[in-house]
């Protein structure tokens, strides 16, 4: 997963093929992770995929989810508001 954290906020995924990845260059999301904010990944439904999460800080504080759909991610939706403080760390 790359996260380009800028004003594109794109996000771009290689696929494992089991020996390597594939697919360097494919854009799985528009417009997630903005400059500052910090993007992870993991399962947040429980569906066995992997979902992208932001932790946005600053003045809001707030956590997206983008669901993945297995080809890619599904518009970010706010999971939690206010959480993630400044000073705190987001693992």
């Amino acid at each position: 997963m790359t996260f380009t954290c800028n004003a594109d906020a794109d996000v771009y995924a290689a696929v494992s093929t089991g020996t390597g990845f594939a697919g360097t260059t494919v854009k799985w999301n528009d417009f997630f992770c903005l400059a500052g904010e910090f993007p992870y990944l993991g399962d947040a439904n429980g569906d066995g995929m992997d979902d992208i999460i932001v932790f946005t800080k600053g003045a809001t504080n707030d956590v997206h989810v983008g669901l993945s759909t297995g080809t890619g991610f599904l518009g970010a939706t706010k999971w939690h508001d206010y959480f993630g403080l400044n000073g705190e760390t987001t693992l």
